[in-house]
Formats: structure tokens, C-alpha cells, sequence
């Protein structure tokens, strides 16, 4: 067992977790660009590219914290398990200049997540966090019916840990969902 701030850099690094988010991701910014078009708000921004990544994309395995392919391999597919879908999603809300960040979390179905020490093999599901105009949303866009900011039932299971490229320890707060919010 390690510590979160270790975890979350390895994880940060890991090229099937999060690493290709640390590298410029070109081929995104004029389909970024297309998709944003019109949005006079940064909540419009994000709330356009969930809809496209949700609408246009379809989730191969709901169970899977390990990206399965390359980000411009799911780019091209439109398909891919949920880290593959929501990590593209991290990817283009960053390409459009929003703060965005993979969330790591376990489903109901999985069990409950240790909050004191950092064990990969509790966490199945990654979803998103952006943040516009002072309010953070979380976003799953592998269900093709949810809103924006909204998340499945299964999501709420307790703690979660965001994936934060950041060294502020603040950026390793646990995050409760509670439904409704």
C-alpha cells in the first residue's frame, strides 16, 4: 500500500489511466472547435461537448478503470469502455480550456472503496469533473439518456478520488455524491 498523493501520480502518469491528458492531443481541436461553436459560457462548452461525446459514442464495458486503446484510437472508433469514453470527454473539456479531471470511483456493484489507504483493485468506473463558473459538475457520458451533470445510480457508492494533475493536496479531497446534488 502506497499513499493517495502517490497513487494519484502514478496514475496521472499511467499511459493506460490518464497519461496521454499531459500530452498535446492536436487532433481534437478542430472537432473541439466545430462542437463549441455558439457557446457564450463555459458551462455551455461543457455541457455541448458532453452531449456530443455522450450522443456520438458508445460504451463497450461499464467496468474498467484501464483505458482498453489509445485516446485518438477511441476518437476514431466512437466506441470504448467507460475510461476510454470519459477520458476522451477530460480530453476535449481540456482541449476547449476547461478544468476538467477523471474521477475514479466504485460502483455499488463493485463494493465500497477503502478512503484511508489507495487500492487500485477497488475502483471500477471513472467519470469526469469540470468545473465552470465556480461550480464543479460530474459528468458520465457512456449512458446515452443522462443529463448533464447527472450520473447512474450505480455511481453512488460513497467516496470517490479525483485524478488531479495538480500537487495541491487540496485536488485529493474525497468527493461524496449524494443524489440530487
Amino acid at each position: 500500500m502506497g499513499t493517495w498523493p502517490k497513487f494519484m501520480e502514478e496514475m496521472n502518469k499511467d499511459e493506460d489511466y490518464a497519461g496521454e491528458l499531459t500530452k498535446a492531443n492536436n487532433y481534437l481541436s478542430d472537432d473541439v472547435k466545430r462542437i463549441i461553436a455558439g457557446a457564450a459560457t463555459d458551462k455551455e462548452k461543457a455541457m455541448k461537448i458532453y452531449a456530443f461525446v455522450r450522443d456520438n459514442y458508445t460504451c463497450t464495458d461499464y467496468s474498467a478503470i484501464w483505458k482498453s486503446q489509445t485516446l485518438k484510437t477511441t476518437f476514431n472508433k466512437k466506441n470504448g469502455n467507460v475510461s476510454d469514453i470519459n477520458i476522451l470527454l477530460t480530453a476535449m473539456l481540456r482541449e476547449a480550456g476547461l478544468d476538467a479531471s477523471p474521477v475514479l470511483l466504485s460502483t455499488r456493484s463493485h463494493g465500497k472503496m477503502y478512503a484511508m489507504y489507495p487500492i487500485r483493485s477497488k475502483f471500477n468506473y471513472t467519470i469526469v469533473s469540470v468545473t465552470t463558473e465556480g461550480q464543479e459538475h460530474y459528468l458520465d457520458a457512456t449512458r446515452p439518456f443522462l443529463g448533464f451533470g447527472k450520473l447512474h445510480a450505480s455511481c453512488y457508492n460513497g467516496p470517490a478520488r479525483k485524478v488531479n494533475l495538480s500537487a495541491d493536496p487540496l485536488s485529493l479531497k474525497r468527493i461524496r455524491f449524494r443524489k440530487g446534488a
